[in-house]
């Protein structure tokens, strides 16, 4: 077969989408702490497993899934690691100042 088919996982890097309406988790959140929402309402308990991939890297993969092929399979670009939705934003509020919380009451995207 002379086609590929890559489903990436949760992209962020250069270019990326900061549209709080449509954007993946990471720019959403970084546009929110940027506007200084005051808390940064977050859905679920934070318990939701993310995988997450460079831009740049998904871009290689892409390339190299065209190069190479995928035998007409799936290929899945991701990190293979996944972390919760809690991880990511206790990692970013390690470094940026912001107050968040959890609502239990909505599910997470």
């Amino acid at each position: 077969l002379d086609w590929a088919v890559v489903r990436p996982c949760n992209v962020y890097g250069p270019g990326d989408n900061f549209d709080p309406n449509n954007a993946m988790v990471i720019p959403t959140l970084m546009m929110r702490i940027n506007r200084k929402e005051n808390p940064v309402v977050v859905w679920g308990d934070g318990s939701a497993i993310r995988d997450f991939a460079y831009s740049h890297d998904v871009a290689e993969g892409t390339i190299l899934a065209l190069y190479h092929g995928t035998r007409g399979d799936f290929v899945n670009l991701g990190s293979g690691e996944g972390f919760t939705i809690r991880e990511l934003i206790e990692t970013l509020h390690s470094f940026l100042e912001f107050n968040y919380e959890f609502d239990n009451n909505k599910e997470s995207k």
